[in-house]
């Protein structure tokens, strides 16, 4: 779901200057644009799980009570983290800044600016992102979006955990979501890391 007009990004926008390396994380993740159209819908708003919906409330603050804006590295640390409050924020950041990208390298036109950006917004939650929402897996206020992101990744190897954070969840509501992102993995194509960026993954047989 692409971020509405004017929303602001918590994630700040990386130089539009950027172009993938050969060998670079990215092509780990060349085709994940296209993924969007085999992932069942994951939802972009979180529900107001107990654990989370005070916690949601603080999101990333300085000492005044002012929201910092944070940088996908400080946020891809956070979503790992013991800070609950930081972690919530940073998960429902990242899935939003994660959905809002692979949209737009959707849809954008080959070469575009906004389509660059994204890219190099991938590219760096690529080589992190999924080690970290398997570590955020463990904590429960944060253990949906950690699931539903790596289900919009793709990441079949975490199959495993999201299925062992399934069979430990007691809310309804968020082992709902935990079988959505299991079930949406269970069905991700198989992607090449060696071929290029925006190559689209083979069917699955």
């Amino acid at each position: 779901m692409a971020r509405p007009v004017g929303y602001p990004s918590p994630i700040m926008p990386p130089s539009s200057s950027y172009r993938p390396a050969p060998g670079s994380p990215g092509r780990i993740i060349a085709a994940l644009a296209f993924l969007l159209v085999a992932v069942p819908r994951i939802a972009l708003a979180d529900p107001g799980d107990a654990e989370g919906a005070g916690a949601s409330q603080s999101g990333s603050s300085s000492a005044s009570g002012t929201q910092q804006t944070k940088t996908t590295a400080e946020l891809l640390s956070d979503l790992g983290g013991e800070d609950g409050p930081n972690r919530l924020y940073a998960a429902r950041a990242l899935k939003a800044e994660l959905r809002r990208s692979l949209s737009v390298v959707q849809h954008a036109q080959p070469g575009s600016m906004a389509g660059d950006e994204a890219l190099s917004t991938l590219d760096e939650m690529g080589a992190r992102l999924p080690e970290q929402c398997i570590v955020a897996l463990k904590y429960p206020n944060v253990v949906a979006p950690a699931a539903e992101m790596l289900a919009l990744l793709g990441d079949r190897e975490a199959i495993p955990a999201v299925k062992d954070a399934l069979a430990k969840e007691t809310r309804k509501g968020v082992a709902r979501r935990l079988q959505t992102a299991e079930t949406a993995l269970e069905n991700a194509p198989v992607t090449d890391p060696s071929a290029p960026v925006g190559t689209p993954p083979p069917p699955n047989p």
